[in-house]
């Protein structure tokens, strides 16, 4: 990618502005291209208030790619709104509506431009460039040959390989060429040889764990599905599904882990002892934090239960 075109896509920003809610006034400028998540967990890059209970831990997750926005719903048990709508995923335009919980956010976008724009401005420079090879060929039509001497080389042949070589610099020049484009028109002037794209390794084996991460979040063992995800990003850390599901599962792992420690305070107290046993043990294999509170508790607890 040229400079010209880093410059553009680094230009582009989602700014994310709190109409209504406890932070009402506050933006939030999202410009590197990636994914930003919105909810009550302290991680969520966007953090709703504590205290709204109507949004999920894991609500939601934005993502900026190409010069645009997109949302996608993470809560089984809360909605997202956008312009009076519950959606499950939504391309976001300027002035777009966002209800989290009690949290209302102003959609505005800055800089960079739609995806509409940049086809239209490809299409411009496909013609310009087809007006040039035309000039080209008008000029080598016209142009009367030159003698030539034995040592030189043959006039027709310089100019041929020059009208080559002008055509590809122009390309590589050009930072609004999209890439089906240049594959399809350029090809009539056998410029571009391009391989055919194939997977590499790691992105075999990224989708092989993930596909074992579905599986077993299927299966509702999600402590193993974590485990899957977290292969799968270190294979290939832009699987967009797999980031987007790490969210969903660690939301849901956390919501485990804190019912099965509820339980087994409640069963303690009731002298459930056998219950109360089996739920810290659950609080410990599910957690994956082992500096957590609940964690070091129910280690506590199933110590002090084997001396009753």
């Amino acid at each position: 990618m040229s400079n010209t075109a880093s410059r553009t896509s680094s230009a582009f920003q989602c700014v994310l502005t709190v109409a209504s809610g406890v932070d009402k006034g506050r933006t939030h400028a999202l410009g590197r291209p990636g994914s930003y998540s919105i909810g009550r967990s302290k991680e969520s890059h966007i953090l709703i208030d504590e205290s709204d209970k109507s949004a999920s831990r894991s609500h939601a997750v934005i993502t900026i790619e190409g010069g645009g926005a997109r949302i996608d719903s993470l809560s089984q048990t809360n909605r997202t709104v956008v312009n009076k709508k519950a959606v499950q995923t939504k391309a976001l335009k300027p002035g777009d509506c966002i209800l989290i919980g009690t949290t209302e956010f102003t959609v505005g976008f800055q800089g960079g431009g739609s995806g509409a724009s940049g086809k239209s401005s490809s299409k411009v420079k496909i013609i310009s460039l087809f007006g040039i090879i035309v000039l080209l060929l008008f000029i080598l039509v016209k142009v009367p040959k030159k003698s030539s001497s034995p040592e030189s080389p043959e006039p027709s042949k310089v100019e041929s390989v020059e009208t080559k070589s002008s055509v590809e610099d122009f390309l590589s020049a050009d930072p609004y060429l999209l890439e089906e484009e240049r594959s399809t028109d350029v090809g009539v002037f056998d410029s571009v040889d391009r391989p055919s794209a194939l997977p590499s390794a790691n992105e075999e084996d990224a989708d092989s764990h993930y596909r074992k991460a579905m599986f077993f979040y299927d299966a509702r063992k999600l402590a193993r599905a974590m485990d899957e995800i977290d292969l799968t990003l270190m294979a290939n850390p832009a699987h967009s599904s797999a980031r987007k599901w790490l969210l969903r599962i660690t939301d849901e792992l956390n919501e485990l882990i804190d019912s099965h420690y509820q339980n087994g305070l409640l069963n303690r107290k009731f002298m459930r002892y056998r219950e109360a046993e089996n739920d810290f043990q659950l609080v410990m294999e599910l957690s994956r934090d082992k500096l957590d509170e609940r964690y070091l508790d129910a280690q506590r607890q199933l110590e002090e239960l084997e001396e009753l």
